[in-house]
């Protein structure tokens, strides 16, 4: 599976929606791109002396944003508090305050806390399929998997041609070990999901469930087709290796762990283990 990196990333700057003193936020944006992280901090510190509402909400997400990129995520935490509390700020800066903060509390692995504001994004703003892609992805990591699904389920209908909901469910369908439901979801997912990348993540999904049945040349099948699709899917890189080492082939299967490795998957102990 690939993971939802785009549903746990801080993307502050996409969500902010500029009205006045737009010469001040791209300056600042700016400062941002250029790693200018104290020549931002100093000229927000100086608007927000006399800043109300929502360009005060805009200079503390700006704030925060570099607070997180800095590493200090308690501190970003606490800005994006202080936005959710403001009086009377416009409904696009309130959902960037709870998407932001509910993307550190998904980074952070505060997984209870990172959900009540998915939910409250998902309750927010119903035709947005990201924030329910957001619910499925935390309901299967509590392995809340009955919500999970409920919530694939229901979006799937609404929103047929959402890849992410069709990846999901297969993959935590295996994570829960139904099997050929996995592999039935990934196929509906295939006849409706236009993005060659996301169809890999399906295919490769489709072959764990086919491996874990046992259905080894349907499985190296969906594993090479989905690094044929994308060489740096490390979750088919390290289920192909288990299946070479299955088969005996364990010089495939090193090798599969090597380039795993390369791509920043620990697998130190499985090369020891597999590979001395």
């Amino acid at each position: 599976m690939k993971k939802l990196k785009l549903s746990l990333t801080l993307i502050l700057l996409a969500h902010i929606g500029f009205t006045q003193n737009d010469s001040l936020y791209s300056e600042i944006r700016n400062f941002l791109s250029d790693e200018k992280y104290a020549e931002a901090n100093t000229l927000i510190g100086q608007e927000l002396k006399h800043a109300k509402s929502d360009h005060k909400a805009i200079l503390l997400m700006f704030k925060s944003k570099i607070q997180a990129l800095e590493k200090n995520e308690e501190e970003a935490l606490n800005t994006l508090n202080l936005v959710i509390e403001l009086d009377s700020i416009q409904d696009s800066n309130l959902v960037s305050a709870y998407f932001s903060r509910y993307s550190l509390y998904a980074n952070l692995g505060k997984l209870e806390k990172a959900l009540d504001d998915a939910l409250w994004l998902a309750r927010k703003e119903p035709e947005n399929p990201n924030y329910s892609v957001n619910l499925t992805y935390l309901f299967g990591l509590l392995k809340d998997y009955k919500r999970c699904f409920e919530v694939c389920d229901s979006n799937i209908r609404k929103f047929p041609t959402e890849a992410l909901f069709y990846n999901n469910f297969c993959y935590f369908l295996n994570q829960y070990g139904d099997y050929e439901y996995a592999i039935k979801m990934a196929n509906k997912g295939l006849k409706h999901v236009v993005n060659l990348q996301h169809k890999g993540y399906l295919i490769n999904n489709r072959g764990y469930a086919n491996f874990k049945l046992g259905n080894d040349y349907k499985a190296i099948q969906d594993f090479n087709k989905a690094l044929k699709i994308q060489p740096t899917n490390t979750y088919a890189l390290m289920y192909r290796s288990t299946y070479y080492f299955k088969k005996g082939k364990t010089k495939k299967g090193c090798q599969d762990l090597v380039e795993a490795k390369s791509l920043g998957v620990k697998v130190d102990n499985l090369l020891e283990s597999k590979c001395r």
